[in-house]
């Protein structure tokens, strides 16, 4: 059952984030003086850690799986603890790690390293981070049985100053409650508590004295030092980019930028971006070097379309946190953003549009229906019922995992894993409003009270809405009359980048993060010529 519950939640169209696992430790010496304090947050099969030295950064790792291919990723920023916290990071690697094979790229630029072959199972590792160590550890628990068998060892590479190097690590039980693990000539003797996490640590060998103490959860859920990202204009943009704070009623303070092309008579049209489920700054990132909106705004502003582009609820410059909020909310948050943009002065309140990808989609209906919308542009948006969407993608996820190459066998492990599957997403259901709500949305109902002149983007390889989706919604936004055209874009994915399989376990594999060609020009064009 664990192993469902991690198909259904590495389903990231529809579903929102659970409760983050948060903690923070101390690395102290044996006098008490504090060496590293590193925290982490845990969602699903996705750490970020922050280690720092006297209060300033110095490793940054964001690390995440995919339970069904078996895809691992690791970015790693690396900081000058001796300079100014607010510095630039030295270095940004991304390493991929697939069935045999590890890729290692600057997370910037995206240019490949080095590349090499690995076991299968090889997993990244930084020994001096207990967050990466905590999901080995898991691992351990979860695929070898720690607790029954005494030990367990999977490759790992580990990362360091001078480069990614091939490595074992061993976990050895000392008990019911602790591991003693070896790693790159290192032993670290772990404590954990009732629920398998690291409650303490202590280092020998090379480290001999040093320890690992647990701090208070505040420690753990305060503000992350935010990691510097230019949303800047470039120099020689015609167009200029301000920062902006929106205030909701009764909700968070909500951080963006704002895009107003320069040189231009009088008001200009504008474009409000909406970005797909899970917490998302306002470039739209979701991976190294994916900045969607950030790409758009510049191309609108240079053919004379404003945008604004929000961080979501706890991310970047917005406060609150990204967890359990309904439609509705995003809805309002979005409407509030909307009626801001229409009475910027530089903007045409006539002629303000949505933009809005996936879950972003579904709210810039719901934003339709109540406010003066002059177009809109709706990129990987379902049409089904969010039930219905969550069970196709459960099913492609099953035939992803079963591997069994006789068909009679197969179909009816498949059959079994989406059974399994459908009765975990109905206990996930019971507990949380929030997915209640998309489970029984009807977006075509909804498209059909509307008239708003619209473009549906369809990727044929998206694999994370059911085929036929796009068609069905473009016929609904049309029933009463409005001009919408729908537009094929051939070996394009869900996340509108080229791609010729479209499986959201091998995103991490794409070696252009940029969007698909044609995508942009086509966006920007079909405004042009709406408003111009």
């Amino acid at each position: 059952m664990r192993r469902l519950a991690c198909l259904l939640l590495a389903v990231p169209t529809l579903l929102g984030a659970q409760a983050p696992e948060r903690r923070a430790f101390a690395l102290l010496t044996g006098s008490g003086d504090t060496v590293m304090v590193e925290r982490w947050v845990r969602s699903g099969d996705r750490t970020e850690a922050l280690l720092t030295m006297h209060g300033r950064p110095w490793y940054r790792f964001l690390a995440e799986a995919d339970p069904e291919s078996g895809t691992k990723r690791l970015v790693t920023t690396a900081y000058s603890p001796a300079r100014p916290a607010n510095a630039p990071p030295t270095s940004s690697r991304e390493i991929v790690i697939t069935a045999d094979s590890a890729v290692v790229r600057d997370a910037v630029g995206g240019e490949v390293l080095a590349a090499f072959p690995v076991a299968r199972g090889t997993s990244p590792l930084f020994p001096a981070s207990l967050a990466l160590l905590q999901r080995l550890v898991r691992r351990a628990e979860r695929e070898g049985d720690i607790w029954y068998n005494g030990q367990f060892t999977t490759p790992v590479l580990v990362v360091g100053a001078e480069g990614p190097v091939v490595d074992t690590i061993a976990f050895y039980a000392r008990g019911l409650d602790s591991l003693r693990a070896y790693v790159a000539r290192q032993q670290v003797d772990l404590a954990l508590d009732d629920d398998g996490l690291i409650s303490g640590a202590m280092p020998s060998s090379a480290w001999l004295g040093l320890r690992y103490v647990r701090l208070p959860d505040a420690e753990a859920d305060a503000p992350w030092p935010s990691e510097a990202v230019d949303y800047a204009a470039p120099s020689d943009a015609p167009y200029v980019v301000e920062d902006v704070r929106l205030v909701p009623r009764g909700g968070p303070a909500l951080g963006g930028s704002l895009t107003i092309p320069t040189g231009r008579d009088g008001p200009v049209p504008a474009v409000l971006f909406l970005s797909g489920s899970g917490a998302q700054d306002r470039d739209g990132r979701m991976m190294s070097g994916y900045r969607p909106f950030r790409e758009l705004a510049d191309a609108l502003a240079r053919a004379g379309i404003a945008s604004l582009r929000l961080d979501d609820r706890g991310v970047g410059a917005s406060g609150g946190r990204y967890q359990g909020f309904t439609l509705e909310t995003l809805v309002t948050d979005a409407r509030v953003a909307f009626q801001w943009l229409a009475g910027r002065p530089e903007v045409d309140p006539t002629r303000v549009g949505l933009v809005g990808h996936s879950e972003g989609a579904l709210v810039a209906i719901q934003v339709a229906r109540a406010e003066m919308v002059g177009a809109m542009v709706l990129a990987g948006a379902p049409a089904s019922r969010g039930r219905e969407v969550i069970a196709w993608q459960q099913r492609y996820g099953a035939e992803r995992l079963v591997r069994d190459t006789a068909a009679d066998r197969r179909v009816v492990l498949v059959d079994s894993l989406v059974r399994e599957a459908a009765l975990a997403l109905e206990v996930l259901a019971a507990e949380s409003p929030a997915l209640r709500d998309l489970l029984g949305h009807d977006p075509v109902r909804e498209a059909r009270r509307l008239q708003v002149p619209t473009l549906v983007l369809d990727g044929t390889t998206d694999r994370q809405i059911p085929p036929g989706d796009a068609a069905r919604l473009a016929a609904a936004l049309g029933q009463r009359g409005a001009a919408v055209d729908r537009l094929v874009l051939p070996g394009v994915n869900h996340l509108m980048l080229a791609d010729p399989i479209g499986d959201p376990g091998l995103y991490f594999t794409l070696p252009d993060r940029r969007l698909a060609a044609g995508v942009t020009m086509a966006i920007t064009a079909w405004l042009a010529d709406r408003w111009f």
